[in-house]
């Protein structure tokens, strides 16, 4: 039976690593105007629309990344699929509009509000963060972030995570999502760092918070990697056709 004592002190030691909106907001942002690519499965990569009907509704069936971003999942995948023949990169979430994000982040901040009303702003304003990410710091309006999982294309299942990758499990799971929680088993834990490595060997940053949740280019890229300043910024449902059509 594990310590609780020594539980806790991991469980501190995640959030301790897991990047304020205020750190993040201080990370300046130099746009590189590289251009949104749809994300196809020709390529290898299995897709997973199950957890973004909202943008199935404003874009249709399609994912997408940074230009950039689609090329390192490629290799990411080669990778994984050179040590695990049956083994594949699956990605259930891509681009989101900045609306989307700002309305997840809306419903997020009343919620502090209701539930906490004598917190301070700031309080309420990481609160809300740590539930939906601050639409102006958050990486998946970028292009830049992607929620990841491995399936095995052979029994057709995805790899042990500890945690199903459906949003239903993902909001009743609590620290379990956490990189590595200590309340995950040997194997999720041990499937858990096999993606990591994959992702971080092309130049993905991970994200402490989320073990599906990785980016390059946007700010939490930028603050875990140390890198002096940001590539990418949000991307409004309005600018979107311009990042689909410009040209590097």
């Amino acid at each position: 039976m594990k310590n609780l004592k020594d539980v806790e002190l991991k469980y501190k030691k995640i959030e301790s690593e897991i990047p304020k909106v205020c750190d993040l907001e201080s990370i300046p942002i130099i746009e590189n105007n590289e251009p949104l690519i749809e994300i196809s499965e020709s390529d290898g990569l299995i897709l997973s629309f199950h957890n973004s009907g909202e943008m199935l509704d404003l874009i249709g069936p399609r994912m997408l990344v940074r230009k950039r971003v689609y090329e390192m999942l490629i290799e990411a995948n080669k990778e994984l699929q050179s040590n695990f023949s049956s083994l594949r990169v699956k990605l259930f979430y891509a681009y989101r509009a900045l609306e989307v994000q700002t309305k997840y982040y809306t419903k997020s901040l009343a919620t502090a509000e209701s539930q906490f009303p004598n917190k301070s702003e700031e309080w309420k304003k990481e609160f809300a963060h740590a539930l939906a990410a601050y639409p102006l710091v958050a990486g998946h309006p970028t292009g830049g972030a992607v929620d990841v999982t491995l399936t095995n294309i052979e029994t057709s299942k995805d790899v042990d995570m500890g945690v199903a990758v459906f949003r239903d499990a993902i909001s009743k799971a609590g620290r379990k999502i956490y990189m590595e929680s200590p309340e995950v088993s040997e194997i999720a834990l041990k499937n858990r760092l096999l993606l990591r490595s994959i992702m971080e060997s092309q130049g993905f940053a991970p994200f402490s918070g989320e073990f599906w949740h990785f980016s390059y280019g946007d700010r939490e890229w930028a603050s875990k990697l140390e890198k002096k300043h940001a590539m990418y910024n949000q991307i409004s449902l309005l600018e979107l056709e311009n990042f689909l059509k410009s040209t590097i």
